[in-house]
Order: C-alpha cells, then sequence, then structure tokens
C-alpha cells in the first residue's frame, strides 16, 4: 500500500520541488494515470497559501497535470535554483568598479587592440542584471549610475532625475575613451600616493627616537710611580699631574637623555598626539576604543579646539580614510553632499565632519597646485621632465602607445588632468 503524501502549505521552511518528487512518486505507486485522479489529488494535499495559489490558476491547468507541474516548477523551484539567483541579485547589487580598478589593464579583445577592466565589468553588470527580474530597467540603470567611479560618471550624458536604462548606461560606457580613462586614474593614484607620502612625512618626524648625549671618555684610574724615588721625591699619580678644572669636569660629565627630564617629557606629549587616528573596528572592543578616543580629544584639546593634521579627529568605525572622496556629512561614497541619498544616511560628528573637509580641501589644493606647475612647464617648454618625474615612465609597457610627439593631447577631450 502507497503512503499517504504530507501536505504543503508553501512555507518558508518547506521546498515545492521536493514536495512535488513525493507526489509524483506516489502517483506511480498508487498507479494514479488519469489527469482528473492525479490533479484532485494534487489539490486535497494543498493548504494555506499554497491552496490559494492552486486556486488563482486557470480551469484549464488546475485540470491538466502536465500544465499543472509545469506551472509548479515556476512557483517553488528548485532550491539550487533559488540560491544562485539570490546569489546573482546580491552580486548585482554589490557590483563596483573603483579608480584603481580602471587603471587595470586584462589583456587583448580579439581585435589585438587592449582591453581595461572597464570591459569586464560592463559584461559583468549586463549578465548580472538579467537575473534580476523583479526591478525596472530604470531602476537598475539609476543603482549603478549612482555608484560609479567620478572619473566615468562625470563623462556621461544627463539622465534626469529618473536615471537611464541599464541598457543605455552600458551604451554610453562602452563609447567612452577607456584607455584615456585608464591614464588618468594612473595620473590620479600617482598624485595620491605623493600626497601619502607627504602627509606620513610629520609622523615620521615625531616618530623618531630622542638622541643620547655622547659619553665622556674616562680616564685610567690607574697610579705610576717612579723608580727613583726618594725621602726628598716622594710618588705620585696621573690625578696629580693632570688635575682638571670645575669647568672640564661638567663638560666629561654624562649628558642626560632629554627623555629623563619629567618636565620636558609631559610637554613633548602634546605634540605628538596623544588621540590615535586610525580606523576603528566596529565591533564591541571596537566601538569602545572609539569612544575612548573621542574622549581623549575634547580632554586634550577642549571642545573649542578645531581639529587638523596635528591634532586629528577620530574616525567613526568603519567609515573610509577622510580625502578619499567620501560625503564628509555622512561618510559615505558615491553620492553628493545634502543629496537624497546622503539625507538618507546618519551625519557624522561635528568635529569629524570639520576634520574630513578640512583634509579633503587639503588634497583638493594639492591637486590644483600640480595642475598649476603641469600648465606652467606646459608654457615654459619644460613639460617633458615634469611628466618624467610626475606623470609616466618612459620605459613602462602598458603605456607604450601614449608616448607620443604631444604628450599632453588628452586636453582635447576637456580634462584639466
Amino acid at each position: 500500500m502507497a503512503a499517504a503524501v504530507p501536505t504543503f502549505s508553501g512555507g518558508m521552511k518547506e521546498n515545492g520541488w521536493d514536495w512535488l518528487k513525493e507526489i509524483k512518486a506516489h502517483f506511480a505507486d498508487a498507479r494514479m494515470s488519469t489527469d482528473a485522479a492525479r490533479c484532485e489529488y494534487f489539490e486535497l494535499k494543498l493548504r494555506a497559501d499554497a491552496a490559494r495559489r492552486f486556486e488563482e490558476l486557470p480551469e484549464a491547468t488546475r485540470t491538466d497535470w502536465k500544465l499543472l507541474e509545469t506551472e509548479w516548477k515556476q512557483m517553488y523551484p528548485s532550491r539550487n535554483t533559488y540560491f544562485n539567483n539570490a546569489k546573482d541579485i546580491d552580486e548585482f547589487y554589490d557590483l563596483r568598479i573603483t579608480d584603481s580598478d580602471l587603471a587595470k589593464r586584462n589583456g587583448e579583445n580579439n581585435e589585438g587592440d587592449a582591453e581595461w577592466a572597464i570591459a569586464q565589468f560592463l559584461e559583468r553588470l549586463r549578465y548580472l542584471g538579467t537575473k534580476v527580474k523583479d526591478t525596472s530597467e530604470t531602476s537598475k540603470g539609476r543603482h549603478a549610475f549612482r555608484h560609479l567611479p567620478p572619473l566615468l560618471r562625470d563623462r556621461l550624458p544627463t539622465y534626469g532625475t529618473q536615471g537611464p536604462a541599464l541598457e543605455n548606461l552600458c551604451a554610453d560606457l562602452t563609447t567612452l575613451d577607456h584607455a584615456y580613462i585608464a591614464k588618468l586614474a594612473t595620473q590620479q593614484e600617482r598624485i595620491q600616493s605623493q600626497l601619502d607620502s607627504i602627509s606620513r612625512f610629520p609622523t615620521q618626524i615625531s616618530a623618531r627616537p630622542q638622541r643620547v648625549g655622547p659619553q665622556p671618555r674616562q680616564f685610567a684610574p690607574n697610579a705610576f710611580t717612579n723608580t727613583t724615588t726618594n725621602a726628598f721625591n716622594p710618588p705620585f699619580t696621573a690625578s696629580a699631574v693632570f688635575s682638571q678644572t670645575d669647568s672640564q669636569t661638567r663638560a666629561n660629565r654624562a649628558l642626560r637623555p632629554i627623555a629623563n627630564n619629567i618636565a620636558h617629557a609631559a610637554d613633548a606629549s602634546k605634540n605628538i598626539n596623544p588621540v590615535a587616528n586610525k580606523n576603528f573596528d566596529t565591533n564591541p572592543d571596537g566601538i569602545r576604543q572609539y569612544e575612548d578616543a573621542v574622549n581623549r580629544w575634547f580632554a586634550t584639546y577642549g571642545t573649542d579646539a578645531i581639529p587638523n593634521a596635528s591634532c586629528p579627529f577620530p574616525l567613526t568605525p568603519g567609515s573610509p580614510s577622510p580625502g578619499s572622496g567620501e560625503c564628509w556629512r555622512c561618510g559615505h561614497k558615491g553620492h553628493y553632499k545634502e543629496s537624497a541619498e546622503c539625507l538618507r544616511n546618519n551625519p557624522l560628528p561635528d568635529k569629524e565632519q570639520q576634520y574630513r573637509r578640512i583634509v579633503g580641501a587639503s588634497i583638493l589644493n594639492a591637486v590644483r597646485n600640480i595642475r598649476t606647475t603641469a600648465a606652467f612647464h606646459i608654457e615654459s617648454g619644460t613639460f617633458d621632465e615634469f611628466d618624467r618625474n610626475y606623470a609616466f615612465t618612459p620605459d613602462e609597457a602598458h603605456y607604450e602607445e601614449y608616448q607620443k610627439a604631444d604628450p599632453f593631447s588628452g586636453n582635447d577631450l576637456g580634462d584639466g588632468l
């Protein structure tokens, strides 16, 4: 006798695909061959949401077993198919391309031209976009556009408030000069590397150990006597012959290290920044360390102090480094200050906002100074030397195509770098 099939209600912990296999095995054991018998037994085993969805099917589907089985597989797909689709959807919303990725060269395409990372990004974006079924093409394109780096987003047309459709966005990205964008990204990386080196220089100076004064030369205390001594010529020693004055004694005295001076050590602690400025972890221990660092900052500098490079304000756990293109109001990337996306995020502390704004302005001014220097070298005819020091190294194989007679021909695209 065939075993009874359990009921099915369509809950989160139930697997409709496996339940369909059980009921088909029951049909074979009970020798149910007609569509009427199979569909009737199938309906008797349904409960709750599954029964409601069965009632919403057309009459022809509810009485034809082949049609009913096909419709059921679409409503309750296999667990592996569901997991794969969910993984692709999550990957679509997390897909990003950064400024450092733009400079990567993946190889060559079928025509022998250089293929950059942006081409691979577009291929992946198109594929994952087809896996997101319950979202409009405009919503998918708007999401991808918001998370593009400025080097790409600033070269795309204006799409309006609704944003572009995903396919239109991919088509516009394809028409961009990928090689030229890679060149700009490389220049931007080198400028950022120089700025990082400059910002680390004060820290390296303050971390140098204190030098200890030279040790005095010690004279041997051994005494020597004269072999011809008598009652009128008593023995003598080196201390009697080479007697030192008070000034010589003070000069030969060992110098005390500066670190041993308590008063000086207390004053120096204010110059070496006692508040640690680092990226704290988001776990409870990291949050506790962050709160302690904030309290130490206010105790050291006061509530009226303005954070700067010499007294940086502690960064919120999980937030990016200052000056990395983030919004200084909320600490997130990919949007402009006080935009709709920015207003949905919680603002950072006022002192941290001031610190991020100051760091961002410092980096922007440094970049402008380098651009001004480049323009000066162009006008004076010495740009080749400047280009060797700050732009491209002549022996780089990745950028051989840019070693032309006019090394600054990129200006015709309207870029200031």
